[in-house]
């Protein structure tokens, strides 16, 4: 199978002319602090590290990115959001989506995804006895352990109101 072909099925369109192999070396910067990519990267294969630096000039590891993976997909999501430091742990090979050429198609692709998600996500609750709410808090709390209830609105945009909703039932 061709490279490019391998990511296809995430995508509601053809995003192969989109697309470029691109390697890169140990030590070699996928995507610097501070910076807004250009690209959504499709790691093929390799190893990386997501990490930040800090104002003091310490740096954090927050994460080991190891293929197949996307790199950049929340930068794409949030207009505001600039990168963390991405670099190559070993020598990476991945597609370049270039951002600027499909970014409305890509955003696209998200908004169809996350309403497929939330109807089988509501199914799966309405099945278990639960609201598509409590459901949320609940995956919530598995995935981040304590969390206040602000945590949980501010997540999911939803009003006060329903969080006290969701906790009185």
């Amino acid at each position: 199978l061709d490279s490019k072909e391998l990511i296809q099925d995430y995508f509601g369109f053809d995003i192969r002319p989109y697309t470029s192999v691109i390697r890169f070396e140990p030590d070699e910067m996928i995507l610097r602090e501070g910076e807004r990519p250009s690209y959504l990267y499709y790691m093929l294969s390799g190893r990386a590290k997501l990490f930040i630096t800090h104002r003091n000039g310490n740096t954090t590891l927050i994460n080991f990115l190891d293929s197949p993976c996307f790199v950049g997909e929340m930068e794409l999501l949030d207009e505001e959001k600039v990168s963390e430091g991405v670099m190559a742990m070993t020598s990476c090979t991945c597609l370049a989506i270039h951002i600027d050429e499909c970014k409305e198609k890509l955003l696209n692709d998200v908004n169809n995804a996350i309403i497929k998600f939330r109807g089988i996500y509501s199914a799966w609750s309405y099945e278990h006895g639960i609201s598509y709410n409590e459901m949320l808090v609940l995956y919530t709390l598995r995935e981040h352990g304590y969390c206040t209830q602000k945590q949980i609105c501010d997540s999911y945009l939803l009003p006060k109101q329903t969080m006290n909703h969701v906790f009185t039932v």
